[in-house]
């Protein structure tokens, strides 16, 4: 069994919506796999039923099958991956005086290899990869009571924005790849709406923090806002 899991990918094992190893994974009708807790919040709060990946439409909340290979898979590499962890810093040099230190590291800081001149932060070889892979379609959010995470196949660099007065309706979407980003419903307007947009950034991150309320994020790059046309 181990000897499968090592023949599959990391990517394999990660949930699409918390970017984590799979937990109590199930799969849903078209193919694809969540943590049962990921895709049981994802569909709470986002109406009509979509799949994260593929952007199936269900009409009906579908049932969620457990997936006991997956399961049993990312275990095993969870376990793998923590062994493996533990061996690298092992291997790793503490800091010395004089030398750079992991600005991540706790307890031992360990000798840093390189620092981020974007988020001023010096990492080890056991916290630089994560650095320099985690995806930006992480960082974002919408300002909903609570705040909600977003999974985001890719950094948007152009938000439409579309606003339903009538209806109480406000969406956000991503116009390179026309998907949606979120959308506010049962909203209640009653006097003339006035957009207010703030690009701000967040010292000590990983990313430039883009705010758009309600939906913000962190982004490396320059974020445009323009309005979307809403036809049926």
């Amino acid at each position: 069994m181990f000897a499968a899991s090592c023949l599959l990918t990391e990517n394999q094992f990660l949930c699409s919506i918390c970017l984590d190893v799979f937990t109590d994974p199930v799969t849903i009708p078209c193919g694809h796999n969540f943590c049962k807790t990921c895709i049981t919040q994802h569909w709470n709060v986002n109406i009509p039923y979509q799949c994260p990946n593929c952007n199936k439409l269900f009409y009906t909340r579908p049932e969620l099958l457990v997936n006991t290979f997956i399961s049993e898979m990312a275990a095993q590499f969870r376990q793998s991956a923590q062994q493996k962890a533990s061996s690298s810093s092992s291997e790793q040099q503490a800091a010395k005086p004089g030398e750079v230190p992991c600005d991540v590291c706790t307890g031992t800081k360990l000798k840093a290899l390189k620092s981020c001149l974007v988020c001023l932060v010096s990492y080890c070889e056991t916290h630089l990869e994560p650095h320099l892979t985690t995806p930006a379609s992480w960082n974002y959010d919408a300002l909903a009571d609570p705040d909600i995470r977003l999974s985001l196949k890719s950094q948007p660099q152009t938000v439409g924005v579309f606003v339903d007065y009538e209806e109480g309706l406000v969406s956000f979407y991503d116009v390179k790849s026309a998907a949606l980003i979120y959308s506010f419903t049962g909203c209640c307007f009653t006097e003339k709406l006035y957009p207010y947009f703030s690009p701000c950034h967040g010292p000590g991150h990983v990313f430039h923090r883009h705010f758009m309320f309600p939906f913000f994020g962190w982004s490396s790059g320059a974020l445009i806002i323009s309005p979307v046309n809403h036809t049926e």
